[in-house]
């Protein structure tokens, strides 16, 4: 199982596979959001992963993507000591990151599309649901602009379930005059322009099984706010990320004003990001089937 699969129907039959067959049984466990953040997740979804994990108690092994996953699941599989499981076989094999640096005419391409102003750019990328934190970002934004810091925002990602508290809170910024856009389903070379331009990028979420979006951001020189917990912190940590509390937007707009006006330590997470590095999707795949499969 690459993926989580919530359904009845479709667990029940997992579980009875990995228990009652001959079938070597395995899955990929990206985190466990709707049991440690479930008030992040819509309704329904902390019963279904409740059922997931069932049939995940059932199978052989689990890749988990991230040090942040490894204590998630490793916690629940202490769990299933108390009813006389042993558990799957865990073993960390972190996520891949790639991607491709944009060309001069996709940057001037994504600059007529997509920028309003010549202030600087600031990049958040990822759905716009509770866990991913943006009412946070703009209460951030809020709090920059009345100190007199002027930059220009852009989030990339499609709306999500309890998203219209984010889309009111974009229109009363806006109406402020302050220059707040969103985008969805962007191209990669728009993506990658984005991060690309963008003075830094912000991603503060409440709970990531990997958190990709720092890694996109770091693998094109770009700094990143995010959280200073969890993976990540594992990723960013060291390499061009400043680490904040994402649950105080105090935090959040300390670290925004710092990129913004404090040139040196820009350059500093700027070339410490030039340092980071992912393996490819390619190495991902060959590890992760040589243990699923195994």
């Amino acid at each position: 199982m690459p993926e989580l699969g919530a359904e009845h129907w479709r667990t029940a039959r997992v579980s009875a596979l990995a228990e009652y067959t001959e079938v070597s049984a395995g899955l990929i466990g990206h985190d466990c959001v709707p049991l440690t953040t479930a008030e992040t997740t819509g309704v329904g979804m902390p019963a279904g992963f409740a059922r997931y994990l069932s049939a995940a108690s059932r199978m052989d092994r689990i890749s988990v993507t991230s040090v942040a996953s490894q204590a998630e699941y490793g916690g629940w599989k202490e769990m299933l000591h108390g009813i006389g499981f042993e558990g799957p076989e865990l073993r960390l094999q972190p996520l891949a990151c790639e991607i491709s640096l944009p060309t001069q005419s996709e940057l001037e391409s994504f600059e007529s599309q997509h920028r309003t102003t010549e202030l600087p750019l600031v990049v958040v990328v990822g759905s716009h649901e509770p866990r991913k934190n943006h009412l946070a970002v703009l209460r951030a934004v809020e709090k920059c602009w009345d100190a007199g810091l002027r930059f220009e925002i852009l989030f990339i990602g499609g709306n999500s379930w309890n998203s219209q508290r984010f889309d009111n809170r974009v229109e009363e910024l806006r109406s402020q005059g302050i220059p707040v856009r969103t985008a969805s389903a962007v191209s990669d070379s728009d993506l990658y322009s984005a991060y690309k331009i963008a003075r830094f990028s912000v991603y503060p979420s409440v709970n990531e099984g990997f958190g990709l979006p720092v890694a996109e951001s770091l693998m094109l020189g770009t700094p990143v706010i995010t959280s200073e917990f969890g993976s990540m912190a594992d990723i960013g940590r060291g390499y061009g990320a400043l680490l904040v509390n994402p649950r105080e937007s105090d935090d959040i707009a300390r670290a925004m004003s710092e990129l913004l006006t404090d040139d040196k330590l820009y350059e500093d997470l700027v070339a410490a990001s030039l340092s980071y590095s992912a393996k490819s999707w390619d190495d991902y795949a060959r590890e992760t089937w040589e243990f699923l499969g195994a």
